[in-house]
């Protein structure tokens, strides 16, 4: 299965394929000093690969997006399911404060038996 994807601005619907960061930079000459001196201005992006139902790749900024289903389930029965669950009680182990849930046998990371 596959986790579709809706395009805030336009609402395609789109496969989420996956995810990377885009980087640029610009160099202006300074105004004192030219080249010895620039000014330099660099910023990172998160990007997401997608692509439509003829297999066209895209890369697009992640914050124009929003999840519509993951594996044929809808994102809100998602949530709804994880409300119903029941939750494991969250510890610290007594030797290293490690977080460590009741079904564990030991610390993973200090290795304290903790049965």
């Amino acid at each position: 299965m596959a986790t579709i994807v809706r395009h805030e601005l336009n609402g395609k619907r789109y496969a989420y394929l996956g995810m990377g960061y885009a980087k640029t930079k610009t160099v202006v000459p300074g105004m004192f000093g030219g080249m010895l001196n620039p000014y330099e201005d660099e910023e990172i992006c998160a990007k997401i690969a997608v692509c439509d139902q003829s297999g066209k790749l895209f890369w697009f900024d992640s914050s124009e997006f929003a999840v519509v289903s993951i594996d044929g389930v809808a994102v809100t029965e998602l949530f709804k399911m994880g409300d119903e669950m029941t939750h494991e009680v969250e510890e610290n182990c007594p030797a290293c404060e490690a977080v460590v849930f009741e079904s564990m046998l030991s610390c993973p990371s200090c290795g304290l038996t903790l049965r």
